[in-house]
């Protein structure tokens, strides 16, 4: 036998094992349709899924008792009802600060508002920055808190190390 049908023969077999061991569940809701495709799932185990109709929190670090709260707003984009909303937020901190945690609190209740997701900045700089997409004809309404430490008290306790 040649290596090239050797190792088309290890590709077919492969293929074949990781097909019958994915395990494939569609579900249809309302105005979606969810797949979901597993491997290594064992017989007792099992996939559950639906539609959870909560509100979408953003949460970035460890938040501590020393922090301070450096900023706190509401940010609010509505729709017109004929699209997707997507928004790029960018909050910078003024000075020589340590952001330690960033909340994302979204107010709008039934995970009708949007969804932010992280994208750069947040511990250990003076910014942070998320992204949020919303549902078809919907707009969002995020509480953002932001906490840290002037850098200076962080300098001189890693100097003390």
């Amino acid at each position: 036998m040649s290596n090239t049908f050797v190792r088309c023969l290890v590709i077919i077999l492969c293929a074949i094992y990781f097909a019958r061991s994915a395990t494939i569940i569609e579900y249809d809701s309302e105005n979606a349709h969810t797949k979901v495709t597993t491997e290594n799932v064992t017989e007792d185990s099992y996939i559950e899924v639906g539609i959870v109709k909560q509100q979408h929190h953003l949460f970035v670090g460890r938040c501590s008792p020393k922090d301070i709260k450096y900023h706190g707003e509401n940010i609010i984009v509505n729709n017109d009802g004929k699209s997707h909303v997507g928004a790029d937020i960018l909050i910078t901190i003024d000075g020589l600060v340590y952001i330690t945690c960033v909340k994302v609190w979204d107010q709008v209740p039934d995970g009708e508002g949007g969804y932010p997701y992280y994208t750069d900045g947040g511990v250990g700089k003076n910014f942070i920055r998320f992204n949020v997409t919303t549902g078809y004809g919907k707009g969002f309404d995020f509480y953002v808190e932001i906490f840290g430490r002037p850098l200076e008290v962080i300098n001189r306790n890693s100097s003390k190390s």
